[in-house]
């Protein structure tokens, strides 16, 4: 019953990279076309398979690096685009926010004019095609810190009214110097939230619960994604639940990385059991073994949600969108009517 309730269930997913959603398959095509494939760490696609195994996010973010370089043309990041719009539309997701990383393109010359105009091209020939809405977040980098996210902000502004806010993670591969604080980034977030941009920042998935007062009090954010170490701080916790602060979980990733090693299970349990605001997304779901309805069947397999949990995860998915309340009601009274039919 429960995978007919998460197939039936309008869903948003809220915490995905692009360039994290190049299948094996595609990799091969562009690295062909591109003549790039002396860049990739594989030759065939069983050897791309076998390559997605990883034991932390380091491992992982040099397999993402080696798979990326690929991307050069406006056309490749269309594709991988369709690609994934094509996907989550056969899985009843209606609407997707979707991060891209600037600074991993730029630094290797493939500028804003490249990338931009397939994303947005991908994002409306997609929409159409598949009936999504779709929104862009610019993802800073905290390695390059507050003066890598400025000029990046500044190369953005030729196509700043196709992007609907910022967020902030860690994803430069083999970076051998530090990486700055989360809180050193509220003086640029501070420019962005004027400009009319929402605010959410990668905050507590290998670091600790720190990170999200860091991303709550100084950056200001409306939303945490991963946050899981929340569950380290009651006080934390009691914030979270009394102002409803979403936290956009990605359960493959967390399993896959190996985060609460050992004991995941366990402390995601007490999560939804706080009902808090938290949403269920794939961060970048062939890394990870599964898009949005392999993502909530993992819980229910591992967590033993029950019907009422899903659709909770559901209407959080609307509640946490950035998106207008008149349209999160429309659909989270979308969610509400499978809860109906599953009564009957």
């Amino acid at each position: 019953m429960s995978s007919s309730l998460i197939e039936r269930m309008p869903k948003a997913e809220l915490h995905v990279h692009i360039e994290g959603c190049l299948e094996p398959e595609l990799v091969l095509k562009l690295a062909k076309r591109n003549n790039l494939q002396h860049k990739l760490p594989y030759k065939t696609l069983a050897e791309a398979e076998a390559a997605f195994q990883y034991d932390n996010l380091q491992e992982f973010l040099d397999l993402r690096d080696a798979t990326l370089q690929i991307l050069m043309a406006e056309q490749d990041f269309y594709e991988v685009t369709m690609l994934y719009l094509s996907r989550i539309g056969a899985q009843n997701v209606v609407h997707t926010e979707i991060f891209f990383d600037p600074q991993v393109h730029t630094m290797r010359d493939v500028g804003f004019d490249v990338f931009m105009p397939g994303l947005i091209r991908g994002i409306q020939d997609g929409g159409k095609q598949y009936g999504i809405t779709t929104g862009l977040l610019m993802c800073f980098m905290t390695e390059l810190g507050p003066q890598g996210a400025e000029e990046c902000l500044q190369q953005a502004m030729p196509y700043i009214k196709d992007i609907i806010g910022v967020g902030l993670a860690r994803g430069i591969p083999n970076w051998k110097g530090g990486r700055a604080s989360h809180t050193s980034f509220a003086p640029i977030f501070k420019k962005c939230k004027d400009m009319g941009l929402h605010l959410t920042a990668h905050a507590g998935e290998e670091g600790p619960a720190d990170e999200l007062w860091e991303s709550i009090n100084e950056l200001k954010v409306e939303r945490i994604d991963h946050g899981v170490s929340c569950l380290q701080d009651p006080k934390l916790m009691k914030l979270l639940k009394q102002t409803r602060m979403p936290l956009t979980v990605c359960p493959c990733s967390n399993f896959k990385l190996q985060v609460y090693r050992g004991t995941l299970f366990k402390r995601m349990k007490e999560l939804i059991a706080a009902e808090l605001c938290v949403t269920v997304n794939t961060d970048d779901p062939p890394f990870f073994g599964g898009y949005m309805n392999e993502n909530y069947q993992f819980w229910v397999d591992n967590l033993g949600l029950t019907e009422a949990q899903i659709l909770q995860l559901g209407l959080n998915s609307f509640e946490a969108a950035f998106m207008p309340e008149s349209e999160k009601s429309r659909l989270q009274q979308e969610v509400h009517r499978c809860s109906s039919l599953q009564k009957h």
